[in-house]
């Protein structure tokens, strides 16, 4: 793990007082197709249940939304999509910290979060070899939630690069256990 953002919103939560289990949802644009919903969850099942986070700090999918505006300050994390561009300074898929707060023990965790994706590059639900794939990036993406940064490790699921076809970063690896590890556990200890 080359470095980290900031720990996620549950975990604000859960220094503030908040009771556990805590669930943090994601609402998708209505017009994203089930198939690209279900890769959605597919990507949070992947960090939910085979991270080294705490069991009590769960990302899943929530209501749909019907706008696309990106990033979108509204006290909740969204899941939109538009077209972006194809630019030099363009991202296929991207996180963005709306707001953050610092919790009791003085560390930067995110508040409000929300992820998009660039309609302007080709995408499916499968390895088409002119495509992106959505859960291969948005699995990457909710390694951005959790407070993840990019990886240098080569195979990690947050490696910067994502290429035509890829599938590899639906799951994730090694690495990206370790960086939840440190997080959760080695940077900021959760004592129950």
């Amino acid at each position: 793990m080359l470095g980290i953002v900031t720990t996620s919103y549950a975990y604000s939560i859960w220094y503030q007082g908040g009771k556990y289990p805590t669930y943090i949802h994601f609402h998708a644009n209505s017009t994203f197709d089930p198939a690209s919903k279900t890769a959605f969850d597919l990507g949070f099942d992947q960090w939910n249940y085979y991270s080294s986070k705490p069991a009590s700090l769960w990302l899943d999918r929530g209501s749909d939304i019907n706008h696309n505006n990106f990033p979108y300050s509204n006290s909740q994390n969204d899941i939109t999509k538009g077209e972006r561009g194809t630019g030099p300074s363009s991202v296929l898929m991207g996180t963005y910290v709306v707001s953050s707060v610092f919790n009791k023990r003085g560390n930067l965790a995110i508040n409000e979060v929300d992820i998009d994706v660039n309609t302007s590059y080709k995408w499916a639900n499968s390895s088409l070899s002119d495509r992106y794939d959505i859960q291969n990036c948005f699995t990457h993406e909710v390694g951005h939630a959790y407070g993840l940064y990019h990886s240098i490790v080569s195979g990690a699921t947050m490696q910067p690069n994502a290429c035509l076809a890829e599938v590899s970063k639906r799951t994730i690896e090694l690495d990206d256990k370790n960086g939840i590890k440190y997080i959760y556990t080695t940077l900021n200890p959760l004592t129950y």
